[in-house]
């Protein structure tokens, strides 16, 4: 069973990338998110999780693709929580994004 991990800020930063920033103990969490080999890497700076190329995905697909790639990497499942803080999400997105089970192994939705 994997261990769960709240989110704590789901938003688009300056240039309408979707990021992910977990309710990580450290600023190197998950530096070696890389290693999943899904496109997704760790900024430390920020504490957060974002698409090596971002053009290539669509918001709702990218955190999906977020939260599966920590979940074969680490064992974690991201989840959000009525604490996390929507930073410039719009609310079709939002809606979206809360709609996904994140209660379900990650991979299975990428199937």
């Amino acid at each position: 069973m994997s261990q769960v991990m709240p989110i704590e800020e789901i938003g688009l930063d300056d240039q309408g990338n979707l990021f992910v920033r977990p309710s990580a103990a450290s600023a190197d969490e998950f530096t070696h998110i890389y290693r999943a080999a899904m496109g997704i890497r760790w900024n430390s700076r920020l504490r957060a999780l974002y698409a090596y190329e971002p053009a290539r995905w669509v918001s709702t697909d990218l955190f999906k693709q977020i939260v599966s790639a920590v979940c074969s990497e680490y064992g974690i499942q991201l989840k959000g929580t009525p604490a996390t803080i929507w930073n410039r999400i719009p609310a079709d997105l939002r809606k979206t994004i809360e709609a996904f089970d994140l209660n379900t192994t990650a991979s299975r939705h990428l199937q």
